[in-house]
């Protein structure tokens, strides 16, 4: 195989699936002034697509990878750009996703981190909108491919003036039509391994709520991990405040709402919008895990019909977390202890269905599926704005229903918080007082393994 023949085999694959592309940067400087490959670049070809076809294109190289003959992958996705390589590690193709607004195109690429040389930060390019529809055709290496219809005003923009001489210093990276640079958003470090092909189908009836204040970088890798292994999945971003994010995604609709109106009041605001039978939880400084499998949590609401919300385990740093607590109630004392710790002591009671291993809890991490008439029955108390709306959420839920929470181990989301300290002034607020109004009982101490809550004994309410 050669650089021509792999490039020819993905847009091949592309006029058979009628996904209309163009030549794009490098390539599309070599067949205009060159009318061949640029020398300086032997490997690495560039086409871009509408975004209107971005998710179409994923499911097409899903299927071309499920048949036996596929020689190639395709990984390394920055916000929506995909990168077709060959198994041989030889060639490779990038597909670039024309984002469409009023009058412009925005085009995302990557950079090199001046640190680690890994192409981890990301710019964003701007073009004239009148510049590429309707395409041209042209010969190029004696096949007929498309250009865009002002081919030379793009790389006049992207390569400056003297773009018809050769520049020997000319860094791929560093196009002269760079609108924004985006340091320390790093999405490609979220996928380390090949994507994982998802079934879409599975997740039709699936909304994600995120919501979101003042952590964009997050926001967008959490996004950006979406379109990667569920790029058909229906996402509502609850934004507190004036919206700042410039970019959109595949399914993703924006909810205003009120400037720091808390936790509990963005997710009560976003399930009313919520119109499918289930609701995934995240929050915005999660990711997508290659192991995030929807189905399969999905697959735990089967097995008992009182179980209203199915969670799983956070990874931070290449580890696995384990935060999740069961309530242990007694005459005096709630007690909030470490699953581990439980489960190394062999005291929790583990089920099965076909595929999964899963247990009983009382409360969970905020990575979970939900039966969305469980959230909007008992729904959060707008009167907690963060960390004690975790905590009331569960304590109501397991007071005043019979809902039960199921935990699978083997399930995995990505976290990685980040918090500044803006937000650590706005947001951090406690509100434990609220749940000592409620349930009677106050905040009590780190045991080592747990922490507990204290009844006041003239004003408990017994747990059931």
């Amino acid at each position: 195989m050669t650089h021509k023949d792999f490039l020819f085999e993905i847009i091949d694959i592309l006029n058979y699936n009628k996904i209309e592309y163009m030549l794009f940067a490098g390539t599309l400087l070599g067949a205009i002034r060159e009318q061949n490959f640029l020398s300086s670049d032997p490997k690495d070809t560039d086409i871009a697509i509408h975004e209107k076809d971005y998710v179409k294109l994923r499911e097409v190289l899903d299927n071309e990878i499920l048949k036996a003959e596929c020689n190639f992958v395709y990984y390394g996705i920055w916000r929506k750009e995909v990168t077709v390589i060959d198994k041989s590690h030889s060639f490779k193709v990038d597909i670039f996703i024309l984002e469409e607004h009023e009058k412009e195109y925005y085009l995302y690429s990557s950079k090199p981190n001046a640190k680690t040389n890994r192409y981890n930060h990301e710019w964003r390019g701007k073009y004239d909108k009148s510049w590429f529809f309707p395409l041209k055709e042209i010969e190029f290496l004696k096949r007929t491919v498309k250009i865009p219809a002002c081919a030379e005003e793009i790389l006049k923009a992207h390569y400056g003036e003297k773009w018809t001489t050769p520049d020997s210093n000319w860094i791929s990276y560093k196009p002269y039509n760079i609108d924004v640079e985006y340091e320390g958003f790093t999405p490609n470090g979220v996928f380390e391994d090949e994507i994982v092909i998802r079934n879409q189908k599975e997740i039709e009836d699936v909304t994600l709520i995120v919501p979101t204040y003042m952590r964009d970088n997050c926001l967008k890798r959490l996004l950006a991990s979406v379109q990667a292994y569920y790029p058909k999945l229906k996402v509502l971003v609850g934004y507190q405040g004036p919206c700042s994010l410039d970019t959109t995604f595949s399914n993703t609709q924006i909810v205003m709402l009120p400037e720091d109106c808390g936790l509990s009041y963005a997710r009560n605001a976003l399930v009313k919008e919520v119109t499918t039978r289930y609701t995934m939880l995240l929050d915005d400084d999660h990711w997508i895990h290659k192991t995030t499998d929807i189905a399969k949590m999905k697959e735990v609401f089967k097995a008992n019909e009182k179980i209203g919300i199915v969670s799983g385990r956070f990874l931070e740093n290449n580890i696995v977390k384990g935060y999740e607590r069961l309530f242990l109630p007694c005459d005096e004392v709630l007690l909030l202890m470490d699953w581990e710790a439980l489960n190394c002591k062999g005291i929790i009671e583990f089920h099965r269905t076909e595929n999964v291993k899963y247990g009983i809890t009382h409360i969970a991490h905020n990575f979970f599926i939900a039966k969305t008439e469980v959230l909007r029955q008992y729904g959060w108390d707008n009167r907690h704005k963060i960390h004690s709306e975790h905590l009331d959420f569960f304590l109501n839920l397991h007071i005043n229903s019979d809902v039960k929470v199921a935990f699978i181990p083997d399930m995995i989301i990505g976290h990685s918080p980040v918090v500044t300290q803006e937000y650590k002034e706005k947001r951090f607020r406690q509100y434990y007082h609220l749940i000592t109004e409620k349930f009677g009982f106050e905040k009590g101490y780190a045991i080592g393994e747990g922490s507990y809550m204290i009844y006041k004994t003239n004003e408990r309410r017994p747990l059931k």
